[in-house]
């Protein structure tokens, strides 16, 4: 990838950032091309040196600055040549188990349920309607039927706040993942 590439590739992953803020990064990073293609290295090479484009416009996002970055990638990838650190891969195992997994199983859980309550009450309704044609309606049938609107109503309730809570989670999953593989290389410094 070379110069333009790289740039016009990171100009897309900052989208959402400020116009001035992406910028003042584009200019930074051209300037990093400017200086070492003046000591002699390739575009392609720089680039390379730089890394992937996506986990660039992630550190910026974080209001890094490039040289910040720049030493970041460069203690990671140490770290990684070097091997996990021992502490850090008891620690990353113990918050999996002791965590993570129990959080998914959770999560899952009550979806699981959210559904069984949610067939629950389509069978109630299913039973309603087959008896309005078949004649069979009891005068309790309308403190059934606004029960039934009730958790109808109480469910997609339900359904937002667990799908709101997923797009959080997910976003908080990639976190807890980019924090592990620090740890994992890098120990708890």
């Amino acid at each position: 990838m070379n110069k333009k590439e790289y740039l016009d590739s990171l100009e897309k992953e900052l989208e959402g950032m400020s116009y001035k803020e992406a910028k003042e990064i584009l200019g930074d990073i051209s300037e990093h091309f400017d200086a070492g293609i003046a000591s002699g290295k390739s575009e392609e090479a720089i680039a390379e040196g730089l890394g992937d484009v996506s986990d660039m416009a992630k550190e910026f996002k974080k209001g890094l600055t490039l040289p910040v970055v720049i030493k970041n990638k460069q203690k990671f990838e140490d770290a990684k040549k070097s091997g996990p650190d021992t502490f850090g891969v008891i620690f990353v195992v113990l918050m999996a188990i002791f965590v993570a997994i129990p959080l998914w199983i959770i999560v899952f859980s009550t979806l699981v349920l959210i559904a069984a309550a949610f067939l629950a009450l389509l069978g109630v309704i299913a039973t309603l309607v087959a008896g309005l044609f078949l004649g069979w309606f009891p005068g309790f049938a309308v403190s059934i039927v606004l029960t039934v609107i009730t958790l109808v109503l109480f469910d997609i309730f339900v359904f937002i706040v667990m799908f709101l809570g997923f797009k959080y989670l997910f976003k908080l999953t990639s976190m807890y993942v980019d924090w592990n593989k620090k740890i994992w290389y890098q120990g708890l410094e």
